[in-house]
């Protein structure tokens, strides 16, 4: 039988091909090695979504806009009820037992993994992620060309994007 870890992996080899995993994996090790910097990415606020990531540069299709280095929560989302922590983490569900008795794990990027917005429809975004949690990363990839100043906007599903908007309509009308 399969650890939830190996379980994740064998799903993460679902949506990335392997010489694409293994230039990824060898990419990484050597900005670790040789230093990481985001100056191709800019912080600006958007209307209806707070801050958004936007791209300085143009980005081809296939390019890996950010690698973020990531901390991996000990605990499990049914035991997780800090509503940040919830909104700016990503979920690993390797649907494993203790996932499904217990809850998903959270993962926390660090440089500007936290703030990328989800797009409004998932034919709307313009880049995917992917998760290497053994290796600790979170890996951003253009699934288009991406030009100078355009938001990259990664998809939540559904339900999140509903939820967000949701609270997000309910906190300005608040504040009005």
């Amino acid at each position: 039988m399969l650890s939830p870890l190996e379980l994740f992996e064998q799903r993460v080899l679902e949506q990335i091909d392997k010489p694409k995993k293994e230039k990824i994996l060898n990419d990484w090790n050597y900005l670790k090695l040789n230093g990481i910097s985001n100056s191709n990415l800019e912080i600006k606020m958007t209307p209806n979504k707070g801050m958004g990531v936007f791209a300085k540069k143009d980005f081809n299709e296939g390019d890996i806009i950010e690698y973020a280095y990531c901390i991996i929560y000990d605990w499990r989302s049914k035991y997780q009820n800090d509503s940040p922590i919830r909104r700016y983490s990503y979920v690993i569900n390797s649907n494993c037992l203790e996932c499904n008795e217990h809850g998903f794990r959270n993962i926390q990027p660090l440089g500007y993994g936290s703030i990328y917005n989800s797009a409004e429809t998932e034919k709307d975004r313009n880049a995917n992620y992917y998760i290497f949690d053994k290796e600790r990363f979170i890996a951003f990839e253009a699934q288009r060309d991406i030009i100078k100043g355009e938001e990259i906007l990664l998809w939540f599903g559904q339900s999140y994007y509903d939820s967000w908007i949701t609270n997000l309509k309910n906190k300005n009308k608040v504040n009005k």
